[in-house]
């Protein structure tokens, strides 16, 4: 089991979503940004990390929504 994070991010009324490569477990699917957390690495820590590394957008937590575990 991995833990994980990702972000939910809104602008000017828009939610921000990312279509999955062909490479992934869930080819061509929408979902949120985000990925796996590094060892004692906080889920609000991945989440920032995570959107710097894919997107090149700096972001700040507002509030944390849920708790989730990815399994392989």
């Amino acid at each position: 089991m991995n833990l994980g994070a990702g972000g939910i991010i809104i602008k000017d009324n828009a939610v921000l979503l990312i279509l999955r490569k062909n490479t992934s477990t869930f080819d061509k699917v929408w979902a949120n940004p985000g990925g796996r957390s590094e060892p004692n690495e906080a889920p609000e820590q991945t989440t920032v990390r995570e959107l710097r590394e894919e997107l090149g957008i700096e972001t700040r937590i507002l509030r944390r929504i849920c708790d989730y575990a990815h399994m392989d």
